[in-house]
């Protein structure tokens, strides 16, 4: 065996187990993702980005694109769960760009914090998916001051923070 597939092999066994339904913490340990973090029972890693549950995703991403006809550009940037709403939080870095030879000089130009609020089934299909209003001030990004984060804070207090990019 390589040594790389002996320490992700070590990694795995090491990872501590989470389940997000019984954590009381508001942050999961670095250590336990993206192995050891369940949701009933159900990896999030490979439930949230993989199949079912990331198609849903980008497709409510490519949504948000088209109604800024193409000019919004976005990267995950945030994973988190509220216990006492049983929901995912997904944020965003999100910026706007503009053709330099755009006719239309009104686009807003700059940041954004976009994000989209999910729940799961108990077989791990997404339910009830939602995008948020971008819930920072234009030209924030989701972990600067007055940005997603603090907003999404603000909605869902409880917030488990999963995955931070």
């Amino acid at each position: 065996m390589s040594i790389l597939k002996e320490l992700i092999a070590l990694r795995e066994e090491e990872s501590p187990e989470v389940e997000l339904t019984t954590f009381k913490g508001n942050r999961i340990p670095h250590e336990a993702w993206p192995h050891g973090v369940t949701y009933r029972g159900m990896n999030v890693y490979n439930t949230v980005y993989e199949g079912e549950v990331d198609a849903e995703l980008a497709s409510k991403i490519k949504e948000m694109q088209d109604d800024f006809d193409g000019k919004l550009d976005v990267q995950e940037s945030y994973l988190g769960y509220s216990p006492s709403k049983d929901l995912f939080v997904q944020g965003y870095d999100g910026w706007f760009t503009i053709d330099a030879h755009d006719e239309d000089e009104d686009d807003e130009h700059g940041n954004c914090s976009p994000y989209i609020v999910f729940g799961l089934s108990d077989e791990g299909a997404p339910v009830h998916i939602t995008d948020g209003e971008d819930i920072s001030p234009l030209g924030k990004t989701w972990y600067g001051k007055g940005g997603g984060m603090e907003g999404a804070k603000r909605r869902y207090p409880d917030l488990i923070d999963i995955r931070l990019d």
